[in-house]
């Protein structure tokens, strides 16, 4: 139904019959219009014939109990005030509708008691529908008729047209009020039937999902009566709720400071009650009540809010924070802590950009200090809403804590009141027996001491590849260096404490019976580490010399020794393994003189061979050790005997080879630091170390039949240490060292590199490689500065018997900073190739023009394959790629290795590199 009707209505053609004794009649053709005369404001059905305009066939007067009835699409039918049965045939449907339209406007504004009956044929029978009818409005309520009230009310729900007229009526008059004294009345004969009915009528209003009736229904003077008579509910006769005790004003409604705005009142009144319904209520409600109510409260919050924004209720609040406090002005300031966290807890629904907004503007008005006060309570109660505004504020905006604890630092000159917000999440954090509460401090803590600069979405996440990472020193600011100094040393007091403690028994009184530490002191124990950890990766240098003047390690020590349970052992050893990470070799004699070293070798002596998480936590640092020495030392080709692993090998040698022989992690230790101990040694004496020697020999009687593919891998290894070294300002001789090694491999294993010229400009002309001698292409002067050649010409010829596409370089980049797969020389001298190739993206239309020319030379090639001699791979003797052995020296093994090359031509002459 079109809600817009223009008067009169757009003339459309009809044909107009009369029913004469049982027949209809055809009365003539013409247009059709819905007019109302200006002068007597009367409506009209007008009819003018098709042939002269002037001719009238029809003029029907709308009014009385006229009942319209539209039949099909195109058909109007009526009977007038002298019982004459009357249709319109419209040549259109739309004109049909324009007709409609036109009567139910009538209905609604002239003639109030005519009808408009819709009726759909179906496959079941028709349908009746009525669109416009007169409206009778319920009788006034009283004890006795409220079972009419009840039927007029349901006959007015039944139609969607009756439903607004309702509406209106109960929003304009005082019904809603009228019908809440009846229930007065009624509960006070204890009349149970009436008290039902009523129950009935009101879930009948609520039914009507008008946010304008709901709002009447629980206003001042009403809400009473409501909810009163939503206790009788008819479905339990004999049971009566109790409802009404919850809104009492008096008792409800509290302010911590006046709310001047009385509409702000309104709303807020509101909001609770419908709160109230949706809670409490909700089973006597259809799930559509249930969602509007649900839109109005979200409606009032958001309206509420803005207000309070925009007023200088918050600043008002926050005035009650500043002096002195005496014991009424304690309460009212709890008070305050629970309101301003009701109001986040609303918050919670609005839209990320209001919900950011609110936050700005409290902290703009002095919400800080009551976060401190709230912090700082003896009420529990209180510190935990302190402590959750601070989260919720951190998952919202981390940058407006963080700002604040700045600026109070840089802009107070009284030290007395600066830092007051971390001293007391500090003291909280440490003295606090609530574990709930340890955790939400230590991620505010957290989230005031980030490091921007090491955000992991500039870093990247935690994973294995952390040895490689460099993480970035923490500007330095007043803000850290401040923490430190009066904060850090509570911090590593704990430790200190355990330190000292570690040898306390049950005589003790921290320490419980069994030889565990209470729940809450583990927990803070768990949690100090944590924070360690955290403040070790943010602030380097920082906290490692605050740590170290208080103390600290030590009691990292005696935590992974144990005393205290798993979690525990395992949140030092985490901190522990961070620490090394960090600065492995400026931080490693510290942890060797507090114990922290030689504590991981006592707890796998006295775990043995046990199959738990304290054991495998602490091989994966044992093997961190062996990789971090690797990963300093193999490139320089050095050897640092202070080193963690150097200690440990030195002094635990005959734990770590007998006591743990079943750990492999501990074997493999003790090889590379020996390994390493020995090439360094070689390398100080002005020889090539035993590796390369072994793996450029193992390389020359490899090269009689597979020149092209062990001479790339064994230059391309040499090389990649060449340039690595030289890198390296201190290592000068052990660059020449590798230098001569890696022209040394290329030179024995292939006299002429085939250099690939640039890339023609047209497809279809190639241009012929190079050649030129290898001796002067691995020069002292251009050895350093090819290394993505040799690494291209190892790719190009392993991808030349799998087919796969040779990976791209860099020029001027270090190889191993791109593909470190390629440091392929091992520690016992084997030669393991263990050479990956990798295919790019772009390439994926060369590949398919690759495949038609193997197809086009197949036959070509298996001629050649039966004159020429195939040499097939030993496995055994040079490797399997599939199964490469581990070494303390190679730094990646291939995930998935390509399959070896099956024949080898012995007549290829040279090694194909592509620049």
């Amino acid at each position: 139904m079109s809600a817009n009707v223009h008067v009169p209505t757009p003339p459309k053609r009809v044909k107009v019959y009369e029913q004469i004794k049982d027949e209809w009649t055809d009365k003539g053709t013409g247009y059709c219009s819905g007019e109302i005369t200006p002068d007597s404001n009367e409506p009209y059905i007008i009819v003018r014939s098709e042939e002269n305009r002037h001719e009238i066939l029809l003029k029907e007067h709308i009014r009385g109990e006229i009942q319209f009835q539209k039949q099909q699409d195109s058909l109007i039918v009526w009977s007038n005030g002298s019982n004459t049965e009357l249709a319109l045939s419209f040549q259109e449907a739309d004109g049909c509708m324009k007709i409609l339209d036109f009567l139910v406007f009538v209905q609604k504004t002239l003639a109030q008691h005519i009808s408009i009956t819709i009726i759909t044929n179906t496959d079941d029978g028709e349908i009746s529908e009525l669109i416009a009818g007169p409206v009778f409005f319920p009788p006034d309520p009283c004890v006795g008729n409220l079972a009419d009230v009840h039927t007029a009310i349901v006959h007015l729900v039944s139609f969607q047209f009756s439903r607004e007229p309702l509406c209106a009526f109960l929003t304009g008059t005082d019904y809603l009020k009228k019908l809440a004294l009846v229930f007065d009345q009624a509960e006070a004969a204890r009349n149970l039937d009436e008290l039902h009915k009523l129950c009935y009528i009101i879930k009948l209003l609520f039914g009507l999902n008008d946010c304008k009736i709901v709002e009447r229904l629980i206003e001042d003077g009403v809400v009473i009566g409501t909810i009163g008579a939503l206790e009788y509910d008819p479905a339990f006769p004999i049971y009566k709720a109790n409802h009404r005790q919850y809104f009492d004003p008096k008792e409800i409604f509290r302010e911590v400071i006046p709310i001047n705005d009385p509409d702000v009142r309104i709303k807020i009144k509101q909001t609770y009650r419908l709160h109230f319904l949706k809670d409490v209520l909700a089973r006597l409600f259809e799930e559509s009540t249930i969602s509007m109510i649900t839109s109005m409260i979200y409606f009032n919050q958001m309206s509420v809010v803005i207000a309070l924004q925009n007023s200088d209720y918050f600043q008002r609040l926050f005035e009650i924070y500043q002096g002195p406090s005496s014991k009424s002005k304690v309460e009212q300031r709890r008070e305050g802590v629970r309101f301003i966290h009701s109001m986040f807890f609303v918050t919670k629904g609005f839209q990320p950009h209001q919900k950011k907004l609110t936050f700005s503007i409290l902290v703009e008005k002095g919400m800080f200090p009551q976060i401190e006060f709230a912090v700082a309570d003896s009420d529990r109660s209180i510190r935990m809403l302190g402590t959750e505004l601070l989260t919720a504020m951190i998952e919202l905006d981390p940058i407006l804590l963080r700002s604040y604890a700045k600026s109070q630092t840089e802009n107070n000159t009284n030290p007395d009141n600066q830092f007051t917000l971390m001293d007391t999440l500090v003291d909280q954090f440490i003295n606090d027996s609530d574990i709930g509460l340890k955790f939400q401090t230590l991620e505010c803590l957290k989230c005031m001491l980030d490091n921007p600069l090491c955000n992991p979405a500039i870093l990247g996440s935690y994973d294995d590849n952390f040895l490689t990472r460099r993480i970035p020193e923490n500007t330095t600011n007043l803000l850290i260096t401040k923490f430190y100094e009066r904060c850090g040393k509570k911090i590593f007091s704990v430790l200190k404490a355990r330190a000292i403690d570690q040898n306390a028994t049950t005589k003790t009184t921290t320490t419980a019976t069994n030889g565990l530490a209470p729940p809450a002191q583990r927990t803070l124990y768990e949690h100090v580490c944590d924070l360690v950890s955290f403040c070790i990766r943010m602030h380097g240098d920082k906290c490692w010399v605050c740590s170290v003047e208080e103390g600290a390690w030590p009691g990292i020590a005696a935590l992974i020794r144990g005393h205290g349970s798993h979690t525990v052992q395992i949140a030092a050893l985490r901190t522990l393994r961070q620490t090394l990470a960090v600065k492995y070799q400026a931080y490693g004699p510290e942890l060797i003189r507090s114990g922290c070293i030689d504590a991981i070798i006592d707890v796998l002596l006295k775990m043995g061979n046990r199959n738990n998480l304290v054991n495998s936590v602490c091989l994966e640092l044992l093997n961190t050790i062996k990789n971090l020495d690797i990963y300093l030392n193999a490139p320089q080709i050095s050897f640092d005997p202070n080193s963690v692993g150097a200690y440990l090998v030195k002094t635990r040698r005959n734990d770590l080879r007998e006591k743990l022989a079943f750990a492999g992690t501990a074997q493999q230790l003790v090889e590379t630091v020996d390994v390493l101990e020995e090439a360094a040694i070689a390398a100080a004496n002005g020889s090539v170390p035993e590796e390369v020697a072994e793996a450029a020999a193992a390389a020359t009687e490899i090269a009689a039949r597979e020149a092209t593919v062990a001479a790339a891998i064994v230059a391309a290894a040499a090389m990649e240490e060449a340039a690595a070294v030289k890198a390296m300002e201190n290592a000068a001789s052990a660059a020449a060292a590798a230098a001569s090694a890696a022209a040394a491999a290329i030179t024995t294993t292939a006299p002429t590199i085939v250099i690939a010229s640039p890339s023609p400009t047209s497809p279809t002309s190639p241009t012929p490689p190079v050649s030129v001698s290898s001796s002067d292409y691995c020069s002292e002067n251009n050895i350093f500065t090819t290394a993505e050649a040799i690494a291209s010409a190892a790719a190009t010829a392993v991808a030349s018997g799998t087919g796969e596409q040779p990976p791209r370089f860099q020029p001027g980049q270090n190889l191993g900073t791109q593909h470190p797969e390629y440091f392929a020389i091992a520690a016992t001298g084997e030669f393991k190739p263990s050479l990956v190739p990798y295919g790019d993206d772009d390439e994926d239309e060369d590949e398919d023009e690759e495949d038609d020319e193997d197809e086009e030379n197949e036959e070509e090639t298996e001629e050649q394959e039966e004159q020429t001699p195939r040499v097939i791979h030993n496995s055994e003797q040079f490797g399997s790629r599939s199964k490469v052995q581990k070494s303390p020296l190679k730094r990646k093994e291939c995930d998935t290795p390509p399959e070896p090359r099956k024949t080898i031509q012995e007549d290829e002459p040279s090694i194909e590199c592509s620049l």
